[in-house]
């Protein structure tokens, strides 16, 4: 294991580290008010989830990105991307599928954060909301309720 992949591995714990706290004051200090039914107390509570593991997703998932996007052992990062998606899944928050050359309909742009990208310029009409690459995957809870957008690059159509 080179210095960058373990640099990046003690990056990713810091992260968890610091968030974890923030994460369980806020569920420590979570306060169910009397007249809440249980639809009222579960969206707050997702809420709390959302806010919270939006920040640690986003940083824990550009860490690794880069790490795979590296030239050097890509196959360590895809295995932590791997194991960190497990973990979320394991704990109900899960990706949607988007890729490469798929065309996006309107469901999957609420999805999606596109990104601005100097090299997606196409005079192809038939790429018009094609997926040219993608960044991260949308992270998900409860019914398809987005806890972090998706990135990706489109395809510019001139």
């Amino acid at each position: 294991m080179n210095d960058q992949t373990r640099e990046a591995l003690l990056i990713i714990n810091k992260t968890i580290d610091n968030r974890k706290k923030r994460l369980f004051y806020a569920i420590d200090s979570f306060q169910i008010q009397d007249n809440w039914n249980m639809t009222k107390i579960r969206d707050e509570y997702l809420l709390i989830i959302e806010k919270h593991f939006s920040n640690i997703i986003d940083e824990i998932v550009r860490t690794i990105s880069t790490g795979i996007n590296s030239l050097n052992e890509k196959h360590i990062y895809r295995e932590l991307l791997n194991i960190f998606n497990r973990f979320l899944k394991s704990i109900g928050i899960y990706t949607i599928l988007i890729a490469k050359g798929e065309k996006v309909d309107e469901a999957k742009w609420k999805l999606i954060d596109p990104q601005i990208c100097g090299e997606c310029s196409t005079n192809d009409k038939d790429l018009k909301d094609i997926i040219k690459e993608v960044l991260s995957l949308p992270y998900m809870v409860d019914d398809n309720r987005a806890v972090l957008n998706g990135k990706a690059f489109f395809w510019s159509v001139k």
